[in-house]
């Protein structure tokens, strides 16, 4: 009220903003008082206190509650601060409390290549991939999670990669060609004369 007040009457959306952000810590479930929350940080440009309040309030909360606050601070710093590390980070914040979280996934994986880091971006590749129900997009996921493995020089990751593809689709000849070569780099004759068998009776059997 006190929030509503110094909005309605003094047009001081700053105070309000303070008010309405104590009375939002002290009982976090209310909905309506987030939205106007937002409304007062937009009307006195403070988009850096209004993350900073979710982010708070979020961390101090469990399950839903706290993972919707956390994904809300992630959005702000992601598409009002342009503030991309901060937003990932939060993002692999709620990916802690549930690792099933899809949506924080791909907005890890949209930052992550927004800041270049591919480094990172291979290992979420293979972390969604486990999620997405459409097989052909997990077949894609993993096949660009094994590209950048190999580009980074992480044979052995990239493998592992090409690997799960043949548990998906084991007579996918794309990822087998990819694990003769792999092997070959890495000079493991055994698993390589494997691979060509087993590509060997793919190809016959779509022959026949």
């Amino acid at each position: 009220q006190i929030a509503e007040v110094l909005a309605e009457s003094a047009g001081d959306s700053s105070g309000a903003f303070d008010a309405m952000a104590r009375a939002i810590e002290a009982l976090p479930s209310v909905q309506a008082s987030w939205h106007r929350l937002a409304e007062f940080a937009h009307g006195s440009g403070r988009i850096e206190d209004l993350a900073r309040v979710y982010e708070r309030v979020g961390r101090g909360q469990t399950g839903e509650i706290s993972v919707d606050l956390l994904m809300t601070a992630a959005r702000i710093c992601a598409e009002e601060l342009t503030d991309l590390p901060r937003a990932v980070d939060l993002y692999a914040e709620v990916v802690r409390w549930n690792p099933r979280n899809l949506e924080a996934i791909e907005a890890i994986e949209a930052g992550y290549r927004g800041l270049g880091q591919t480094e990172r971006l291979a290992a979420v590749l293979v972390q969604k991939a486990g999620l997405l129900t459409d097989v052909d997009d997990c077949v894609r996921a993993l096949y660009l999670a094994g590209e950048l493995e190999e580009q980074l020089g992480c044979l052995e990751r990239a493998v592992m990669a090409y690997e799960k593809v043949l548990e998906i689709d084991e007579g996918d000849v794309r990822a087998l060609d990819a694990l003769i070569r792999l092997f070959r780099s890495l000079r493991r004759w055994e698993y390589v004369v494997h691979a060509c068998q087993r590509k060997a009776e793919v190809t016959c059997d779509a022959e026949v």
